[in-house]
């Protein structure tokens, strides 16, 4: 059944994002596994993230107009051409504040940083002359989410890292998520190629 006129959306909760390749989906399949396994009673006091929703965000947009949605994509893909292809890999667990009190849980980023951080930079400074975007405040941290804590923050076990999980990173996405009971529901809305030139 369509939805009327006055039930379509006007606003998108929005991000920029590096896909994640299938070993490394893999891989974070593996490190819940081995967290059930090794310390099962401190996972109720998390909440996992869901590996077919995995991603590495590059920069959080927030609500926005969904006329907007175009020049958005319009400003990935002209950063995205000035990027080459590269590849990046998972690393150690990591909790924050720290691993002893850990409220948020994430993979670090072992290899291809550098380029990461600097398409991230552009991707910021080129949304930011939109007027569309406002910079986070906090320091940008390559990652992929693995858990957020359920209420107080609580001890991590000592997780072997996700060592060999890499991916070539060839596109980065606009995507759009819907927040929902069984967890956030995302839907790719525009890919644009790094390195691609029209």
């Amino acid at each position: 059944m369509p939805m009327r006129p006055s039930e379509v959306p006007k606003t998108v909760r929005a991000f920029v994002a590096l896909p994640v390749s299938a070993g490394q989906r893999n891989e974070l399949v593996r490190c819940i596994a081995a967290w059930r396994e090794t310390a099962p009673e401190t996972v109720r006091d998390f909440r996992l993230a869901n590996p077919g929703q995995a991603h590495l965000t590059l920069v959080f947009l927030g609500e926005i107009d969904v006329a907007a949605l175009p020049t958005l994509a319009n400003v990935g893909r002209e950063v995205a051409r000035r990027h080459a292809p590269f590849v990046w890999s998972l690393g150690s667990l990591r909790g924050e504040p720290d691993a002893s009190h850990a409220r948020l849980v994430w993979l670090e980023v072992a290899r291809g940083r550098d380029e990461i951080v600097a398409l991230q930079a552009d991707l910021e400074a080129a949304l930011r002359a939109t007027a569309l975007y406002r910079p986070e405040r906090r320091r940008f941290h390559p990652h992929v989410s693995f858990a957020r804590a359920r209420s107080k923050a609580a001890p991590l076990p000592d997780l072997p890292p996700a060592v060999g999980a890499q991916a070539t990173a060839r596109v980065v996405t606009l995507v759009g998520s819907r927040l929902a009971p069984q967890g956030a529901q995302h839907e790719v809305l525009a890919t644009a190629q790094l390195g691609h030139s029209d």
